[in-house]
């Protein structure tokens, strides 16, 4: 995952999607600013009904400094894009 330096759009999946989510979430709490990726959540109902969305946001606040601004959860294909490449080429 760390050689995704632009971002990453994590899908429904199985335990090893979560883990992957929850694994990037702690790399990010813990690199500097100017190293962290955007991170997507692409499916509402998935994420926020398997408790991922609530933990990786609070991770997000609690680091130093946060990194809230970097996530997002969405349902939509186009938005998520749109959200990666916006940290891509800035």
């Amino acid at each position: 995952l760390r050689l995704a330096d632009h971002g990453i759009v994590f899908a429904r999946g199985g335990a090893g999607t979560i883990q992957e989510g929850f694994q990037e979430a702690a790399i990010n709490a813990y690199a500097r600013p100017h190293e962290r990726v955007p991170l997507v959540f692409l499916g509402r109902e998935f994420f926020t009904g398997n408790g991922v969305w609530e933990v990786v946001r609070r991770q997000a606040a609690l680091a130093s400094p946060t990194y809230e601004e970097l996530l997002l959860l969405t349902d939509e294909v186009e938005e998520a894009v749109e959200f990666v490449a916006h940290y891509a080429f800035d």
